[in-house]
Formats: structure tokens, C-alpha cells, sequence
């Protein structure tokens, strides 16, 4: 493999892992919120 192969597989790596592990740290320190148990969806079906 040449060196330009080689080189830009290592940044591959880097962005695939480092977003990985951003991504991870984000969910850890800003969880996502509660699902409702029963959403009504917008133009959904109504009580009339």
C-alpha cells in the first residue's frame, strides 16, 4: 500500500471512531426525553 493509502485510511478511521465516540458522549451527558404512552399525532383521530 502506498503511503497516500495508507494515510487516508488512519483519517477514515478518525472520523468514523471520533464520531462514534462524540455521539456516544452527547447521549451520556444530554439524554433523549420520555416517549408520551399514547401520542396523538397531528390530523389524527380526535374524542368528539
Amino acid at each position: 500500500m502506498s503511503l497516500a493509502a495508507i494515510l487516508l485510511m488512519v483519517f477514515a478511521v478518525v472520523v468514523l471512531w471520533g464520531g462514534l465516540v462524540v455521539a456516544t458522549r452527547f447521549l451520556v451527558t444530554h439524554p433523549l426525553p420520555p416517549e408520551d404512552d399514547d401520542p396523538v399525532a397531528p390530523g389524527g383521530p380526535t374524542d368528539r
